[in-house]
């Protein structure tokens, strides 16, 4: 406020003027210049893009971690794959999971391999048809990658499960459905 009397610009609500005691009845309200509210416009959109930067490059890191994940675990099952096709099943248990080797005993895991190949005959072709991160198995991130596969004997989808143990992405599970197997 202005004092009509001296001029005097005061941003305080006093009952009078400081510099020479007119009665604040006497103050004019004084317009500030449109300027002035820009300053605190400009901090809120800095502060608003400045966050938005930040969360578009958290967004960015994470789905490149994702991705790296994905295809780190893509380059395991590429691995158990040709050892699948070669039926090199010791080599694929021996390199599982701790929790996998846990859960079933090699030889198990070697005549269930064993009568796949059977049933289903050599694999013709294998896509990828989806995949999901996971975090929460074994302590660590976990990659399920889906397989559309063609066999011999008829079609199958494949699931394998990776799990990073801190060395390598580690074989968590293995699951292939097929109608094929469902013959007697």
């Amino acid at each position: 406020m202005r004092c009509q009397k001296c001029g005097f610009v005061s941003f305080d609500p006093a009952p009078a003027c400081k510099k020479c005691g007119h009665p604040t009845a006497g103050f004019t309200r004084q317009e500030l210049p449109a300027r002035a509210a820009r300053p605190k416009r400009r901090r809120v959109w800095v502060i608003v893009n400045g966050a938005l930067l930040v969360l578009g490059i958290g967004a960015f890191l994470f789905y490149r971690n994702l991705t790296a994940n994905r295809d780190q675990a893509i380059r395991a099952a590429d691995q158990h794959f040709a050892l699948q096709d070669r039926a090199a099943f010791h080599e694929i248990y021996a390199t599982a999971s701790p929790v996998f080797r846990g859960i079933v005993s090699e030889e198990d895991f070697t005549r269930m391999m064993h009568g796949i190949a059977t049933k289903l005959g050599r694999t013709k072709d294998r896509s990828q048809a989806g995949w999901r991160s996971v975090t929460g198995f074994s302590g660590g991130p976990s990659v399920i990658l889906q397989y559309q596969s063609q066999f011999e004997k008829g079609e199958a989808f494949e699931t394998l499960t990776f799990v990073w143990d801190g060395t390598g992405w580690r074989l968590l599970g293995y699951h292939i459905n097929s109608p094929a197997l469902l013959s007697f």
